[in-house]
């Protein structure tokens, strides 16, 4: 069976391509004529097809092990090429980078080709305006993802404008979808939350996944109108609305399932499991890791492969587990490194700082954590600053090591910076976790009025969300100092 993105021969049976991971044609199995994905009946004698069923993830919770489990790295490449993308997106999608990226001057040409797009460029004149759109979005979008995986914020954000600029000016419901997905995308990374759940809730509006589930063949290699979904989740989440992200990440999931595509369906479980740690409901994210992991393992996506042994390994750590996850979070780091992308890199540092201090070793997890706000600070990649600061200003309170400052000067400091950073991101669910925080080294102190004053301010401010850890947490540390 060949598969009509990449032109693949498949062995017969197959539900996939074994070479990009999309859905193969149904065959007919009175007939064997070849149907269209998505026909319910045969074109070829009429007789009614056989569904693929979506495939289903238990919503039982896993069970705790008794004995820490052993680290299940073994699937991660460590022969990855950082550059070469074929390893870290699918092929086609691949192709197109390779093509777009051999010289640092074709690059700039090619940008600067569509940077004038309104009627002066020689290249569309003449053309139909789908013609004209099938060349201008797809080479745009290669070239954003290409500076987006590489943390180049500034030339990734410069093309996203071009891309939402020209869907403006063209007025295409299509274009406008890919071009809020790719502002979504862009934004949220830069802890622009607020900008960025504007753009993801636009392109959901937009969104008809019987229209628009093709895109995922001509851009990025993934659904366009699903990845918004994910987007809305994580800032409603930022944003201090974790009961809409639950119910948008159920919405997430539910579509993913339906659109039967592996590698949009690896988007969905990664967004499943950071909100269900986000939100303190650790057996969950461990549950959609192991589903991510499977679905990796299966289509060969070494850049979703990292994502288990790195949020997991810090999940476990806090669970007491020991020092065999700090060694999968490193060969998972190495390993999200290999794939040719930084992106990301300052969070899960901050994830390996914490797992560090569960394990005792403060020293390490505070030069870890250092690391993680210098690479923030010169990427611009800024959505997890607000948590680096927490997490060095509790580290801080555990340091034996002699500095001018002492421990409790430095960790106020750094909760101090966590909250302003967090209070002009608007991310009021950072600014709790860094509030909650600082109100416990003020109760330490004796500074009752004060921290109480501090955290009941932040925690008035939510309406939903009141089973989560962290306000489940924050309102029994006001109901001591009540008292």
């Amino acid at each position: 069976m060949q598969c009509l993105q990449c032109r693949t021969d498949n062995k017969p049976g197959r539900k996939f391509c074994a070479a990009c991971g999309n859905l193969l044609p149904l065959p007919c199995e009175r007939c064997s004529f070849t149907n269209d994905i998505g026909d319910r009946f045969c074109g070829g004698c009429g007789s009614a097809l056989a569904t693929q069923a979506s495939p289903v993830v238990s919503s039982q919770l896993p069970v705790a092990s008794p004995q820490p489990p052993t680290p299940r790295t073994q699937h991660l490449d460590s022969g990855l090429r950082t550059s070469d993308p074929g390893r870290w997106t699918p092929p086609h999608l691949a192709e197109r980078i390779r093509a777009a990226t051999l010289t640092e001057g074709e690059c700039k040409t090619i940008t600067a080709l569509f940077a004038d797009l309104k009627g002066s460029t020689a290249l569309i004149e003449g053309l139909d305006p789908e013609e004209a759109r099938a060349i201008i979005d797809p080479a745009l979008q290669g070239l954003w993802e290409y500076y987006q995986s590489r943390v180049d914020h500034q030339r990734a954000r410069d093309l996203a404008d071009q891309m939402l600029r020209y869907a403006q000016e063209k007025g295409d419901p299509t274009l406008l979808l890919v071009a809020h997905d790719v502002q979504a995308d862009t934004l949220a990374w830069l802890g622009k939350f607020t900008v960025a759940r504007e753009h993801a809730e636009a392109g959901i509006r937009l969104y008809d996944p019987k229209k628009h589930h093709a895109l995922t063949f001509t851009y990025g290699g993934y659904d366009p109108g699903l990845v918004c979904h994910c987007y809305a989740t994580f800032t409603l989440w930022s944003l201090g609305y974790p009961d809409q992200a639950v119910e948008r990440i159920k919405a997430t999931l539910s579509l993913a399932y339906q659109l039967v595509h592996p590698f949009s369906l690896s988007w969905a479980l990664c967004f499943a499991a950071m909100l269900a740690h986000f939100v303190g409901n650790e057996r969950a994210a461990i549950e959609w890791l192991e589903a991510l992991r499977g679905v990796s393992d299966e289509q060969g996506f070494a850049f979703w492969s990292p994502w288990a042994p790195i949020l997991g390994g810090r999940i476990r750590t806090g669970q007491g587990y020991g020092e065999e996850e700090i060694v999968g979070m490193q060969e998972g780091l190495t390993a999200w490194q290999a794939t040719g992308t930084e992106l990301l890199r300052p969070w899960f540092l901050t994830l390996l700082a914490e797992s560090y201090g569960h394990l005792g070793q403060i020293e390490k997890g505070l030069d870890t954590v250092v690391e993680a706000l210098s690479i923030g600070t010169q990427t611009g990649e800024r959505w997890s600053e607000a948590e680096g600061y927490r997490v060095k200003g509790e580290l801080a309170l555990q340091s034996k090591v002699k500095n001018p400052k002492s421990k409790v000067e430095e960790a106020e400091e750094c909760f101090l910076k966590a909250i302003d950073i967090a209070r002009k991101q608007q991310a009021k669910s950072w600014e709790l976790r860094a509030s909650t925080s600082l109100t416990r080294l003020w109760q330490s102190q004796g500074k009752h009025h004060e921290a109480r004053i501090m955290l009941s301010a932040i925690y008035s401010w939510f309406t939903e969300g009141f089973d989560t850890k962290d306000l489940q947490e924050a309102k029994v540390l006001l109901e001591e100092l009540s008292h």
